[in-house]
């Protein structure tokens, strides 16, 4: 397969990151610095579910695959956006509401699902 262009979906993880309510901050730690130490040491201590991530399906089932187990070309292909950007808060969105766009994806294809709601990161109202 021939990447035409590999677009970054992520998001910066900072000390200052938005989690769901409930799940742990994001904790940065510098413990070593060149000034000081020759090198520089960050650890960083993050919840599964912070930032821009990949549900695995061990997320919701025990006896499924951890997101370490996954392998990596899974993450690189073709994509599909599935425009939702009328969607609700709670909002379910059916089959019948993308079928034109599904109908357009491939097996192998990496299916996007936009909402809009990235207009709302930050607020409560996000989650």
């Amino acid at each position: 397969m021939e990447i035409v262009r590999v677009v970054d979906l992520s998001r910066e993880i900072t000390a200052e990151t938005v989690v769901y309510p409930g799940d742990p901050v994001p904790h940065i730690a510098q413990h070593a610095t060149i000034a000081e130490d020759g090198f520089n040491l960050v650890s960083i201590q993050i919840g599964s579910q912070s930032g821009t991530h990949v549900d695995a399906p061990f997320h919701f089932d025990d006896d499924t695959a951890k997101i370490d187990e996954i392998p990596l070309d899974r993450f690189v292909g073709r994509g599909v956006i599935l425009h939702c950007d009328g969607v609700q808060a709670r909002e379910r969105i059916t089959l019948d509401s993308v079928r034109s766009e599904v109908e357009s994806a491939r097996a192998g294809d990496i299916v996007l699902v936009h909402t809009g709601w990235a207009r709302h990161y930050g607020d409560p109202a996000y989650f």
